[in-house]
């Protein structure tokens, strides 16, 4: 089960730069919480903040997610050899990144749009890898 939810963000995060990979992987993210009116919003972090705390059933198998989703963004930046150095641990910046994708989801809740949501995506990037090479400041257009 878990694979087939985690399948997709393997391929959001199958480019040929960890800057790209990450960017990618936040697009896919960003566009699954925000599509639609009304969204849907984030099903692993509304679990996790609602039914979680009710059910050890349920907090295991969000964390299983959560734990797989970490997996993802660990290992396939990891394979990506594009002579980056991460400013973190890997390990460190693929919780780091899981954690804000959960923020994002909440941000999203609270109003906040998909060009607003890419601004916190890209900052957390810029700050793990850098700034895209030849941008003047490493920002890109917010609509995408």
């Amino acid at each position: 089960m878990l694979s087939l939810l985690i399948s997709p963000l393997w391929s959001a995060l199958d480019r040929p730069d960890k800057r790209s990979a990450l960017l990618s992987f936040f697009d896919f993210c960003i566009e699954t919480i925000a599509a639609g009116s009304p969204p849907p919003g984030c099903l692993s972090t509304g679990t996790a903040i609602e039914a979680a705390t009710h059910s050890a059933r349920v907090e295991t198998a969000v964390r299983a997610f959560l734990d797989e989703l970490e997996t993802a963004v660990h290992d396939r930046p990891a394979a990506i050899d594009d002579g980056v150095v991460l400013e973190v641990d890997l390990r460190a910046a693929a919780r780091l990144v899981v954690t804000t994708t959960r923020g994002i989801a909440v941000m999203e809740r609270v109003g906040h749009g998909p060009a607003e949501l890419r601004a916190i995506a890209e900052t957390l990037v810029t700050s793990l890898v850098g700034p895209a090479p030849g941008g003047s400041d490493g920002r890109r257009s917010l609509s995408g």
